[in-house]
């Protein structure tokens, strides 16, 4: 079994890790209790992790709070153990076949290694106190933050290591840890969602979810926070929640006496009820455009992109060449290259206005 020589059926698997996880008992006759052979199982692996030395068995522990791979260094930042009895315990896991060394690492600088069986990583993690469980990942979650770059691929593990923590510290009624670690993990989770939203959208919206879920009753939602969930609920198709949103975030720019924001807010919302045939899109990016002054800013730019197609929508050409004509002289001013959606308009609406220079 710790080779992973030994086919373990996923029902089975699923069982012992209820069992191990202090589960409600089912029932005799229950189709999820554990029969005899399972329960031997779940011995065996018990028995095999009683007979090593103590700190090995608790690296195993350790390791099991990374996953099903680990590096060395996330192993000693959880346990406060010394370098060297860390490489020594690891060395022996690896020589009695609980774990063994990956040809590659996931991490710069750090070498990996991977339980042989899953449900052997299950058994170590359900040794670990209750108690003790969201502090190991919130020091995880910390220990990866730290040695990532950049557009690393691992945001998604510290996002997930932060939202473990930020549940079980919630399940265990720990307020102050929570308290400690939310904006932390709210943090992770933005920037989890903001690379997650042009590939898998559904999943950019999990993240911000449990983003929403650090903010206090008392609290108002961060505005970035709002703008960009009610974004990904518009692209999943849950637009009444976007709608309301995005609203929120109106009223909150509103309250700060931010009207560059406020114009912003608005022009997502306008989007938003496009998908509304009410005229009420066209009335609120109009509301937008209006609360802008004179100044360049990216914000702005969205702004009025959002102005120029809701004037294309309306057949007004000449005001889409108009405002798109303001759009790149923005992004002149501001150095940036100039956007595509923009050219796009501002093309189309010369062509169709008789200036076939307009398809260049």
């Amino acid at each position: 079994l710790a080779r992973g020589e030994t086919y373990v059926d996923p029902l089975v698997a699923s069982r012992v890790v209820q069992e191990l996880s202090g589960a409600e008992r089912a029932r005799p006759g229950d189709p999820l209790a554990l029969t005899a052979r399972e329960r031997q199982l779940l011995a065996l692996i018990a028995a095999r992790l009683d007979a090593l030395p103590p700190v090995p068995r608790d690296l195993l522990s350790l390791a099991s709070v990374v996953w099903q791979s680990f590096w060395p260094g996330a192993v000693a930042a959880l346990g406060g153990h010394e370098p060297d009895d860390v490489r020594a315990g690891l060395r022996l896991l690896e020589e009695r076949g609980f774990v063994r060394r990956r040809a590659d690492s996931s991490l710069q600088g750090e070498h990996e290694l991977v339980f042989w069986h899953a449900l052997v990583r299950d058994v170590a993690y359900a040794r670990l106190p209750r108690s003790s469980r969201a502090a190991r990942h919130f020091a995880l979650a910390r220990w990866l933050d730290d040695r990532l770059g950049e557009g690393d691929h691992l945001f998604d593990v510290v996002a997930h290591h932060y939202a473990t923590g930020l549940s079980l510290s919630r399940a265990a009624n720990n307020l102050p840890l929570l308290e400690k670690h939310r904006i932390a993990a709210r943090e992770a989770l933005v920037r989890a969602g903001d690379r997650a939203l042009r590939l898998d959208v559904e999943a950019a919206e999990l993240h911000y979810a449990r983003a929403a879920e650090t903010v206090l009753a008392a609290e108002h939602a961060p505005f970035e926070l709002l703008i960009k969930r009610g974004e990904a609920l518009r692209a999943v198709g849950r637009i009444e929640e976007a709608a309301g949103l995005q609203e929120e975030a109106v009223r909150l720019a509103e309250a700060d006496g931010d009207a560059l924001r406020r114009a912003y807010a608005l022009s997502r919302l306008a989007f938003t009820l496009s998908w509304y045939e009410t005229g009420d899109s066209h009335r609120v990016a109009q509301q937008a455009v209006g609360l802008l002054g004179g100044e360049a800013t990216t914000e702005s730019i969205a702004v009025l992109e959002m102005w120029a197609t809701q004037r294309l929508w309306h057949g007004d050409l000449p005001g889409v060449l108009e405002t798109t004509r303001r759009i790149l002289e923005m992004t002149e001013r501001l150095g940036f290259s100039q956007p595509a959606r923009s050219l796009g308009l501002h093309g189309y609406a010369r062509f169709n206005l008789g200036d076939v220079r307009g398809l260049s």
